[in-house]
């Protein structure tokens, strides 16, 4: 089986208050709608930005605006939000007793927040699995913390921020519908499903991060029960593939959503979607 995931960025000033949100779609999904989308607003590759200009053309067909809303729902999206991780190390940093810009500069605290975010994806989960269930590659995953995954994702933020949200996605699996974040699908009664299905699953996303790509694969790869060597996460051009556009114009109505919604807008997105992986949690 294979899923395909593009991502957009909540619009922002500053960096404390984006959000990075990624659509993820199964293959066996019915993306009609996204073709004849396409069609209407004349050919080429589909792009939730060449949807805004002519929104009202789309809408007045209602047959098909039902159509798109219903098949976008079908969707998993994934929200990282950067004020969840920035606002939680310094909250730490505070209860530790340091001086924020003093004691610690921004970049400084960014860092902290970067690796924070990173530690707390599930792919992290992977090094704590007993050895039965994973068939002994213990060892080959020990090598994997927060430090040394930044450095190879690229030092930055934004880096770790593309990484948690496709670390995150990496996980939508069926049982997760009845866990309460990615991480709990560690937990009996959802790790047995959890081993076995990993390695059935193939995570592709639309060409972004080629570095977080080729990571998560070497990771995925190193605790597959199987002992496999075969592609688990990879990177691939839109242009051909519905599946990764109907992910792209996904993720910006999601953004739409969550740009719209005042109050809560965790809440806003699980009713529309039919899962949400909201930093981490899923309900």
């Amino acid at each position: 089986m294979k899923t395909y995931g593009d991502s957009t960025k909540t619009p922002a000033g500053h960096l404390d208050d984006r959000c990075y949100i990624l659509a993820q779609f199964p293959e066996s999904s019915n993306l009609d709608w996204a073709r004849d989308l396409r069609s209407i607003l004349g050919g080429g590759e589909l792009k939730y930005k060449s949807f805004l200009s002519l929104r009202h053309r789309v809408q007045s067909n209602r047959q098909l605006w039902g159509r798109i809303q219903s098949g976008t729902s079908e969707a998993s999206i994934v929200v990282i939000e950067n004020a969840f991780y920035i606002e939680a190390i310094m909250y730490r940093l505070q209860n530790e007793g340091a001086d924020i810009g003093h004691d610690i500069d921004f970049e400084e605290m960014l860092r902290l927040a970067a690796l924070c975010m990173i530690d707390h994806t599930p792919i992290m989960r992977l090094r704590d699995m007993t050895e039965d269930l994973l068939h002994g590659p213990t060892a080959r995953f020990a090598r994997y913390d927060p430090e040394s995954v930044l450095e190879k994702i690229g030092h930055k933020f934004n880096d770790a921020v593309i990484f948690a949200a496709r670390a995150n996605a990496s996980f939508d699996i069926d049982a997760l519908d009845r866990a309460a974040s990615t991480n709990e699908l560690f937990l009996s009664p959802h790790r047995p499903r959890l081993t076995s299905e990993l390695d059935q699953i193939e995570r592709i996303f639309d060409n972004e991060h080629p570095k977080s790509a080729a990571l998560l694969n070497e990771m995925m790869v190193a605790a597959s029960p199987s002992n496999c060597t075969s592609t688990k996460v990879s990177e691939s051009d839109s242009s051909s593939i519905d599946a990764l556009q109907a992910a792209d114009f996904a993720a910006g109505f999601a953004c739409e959503i969550m740009m719209n919604e005042l109050n809560d807008r965790e809440r806003a997105l699980r009713r529309h979607f039919r899962k949400v992986i909201y930093n981490g949690a899923c309900r």
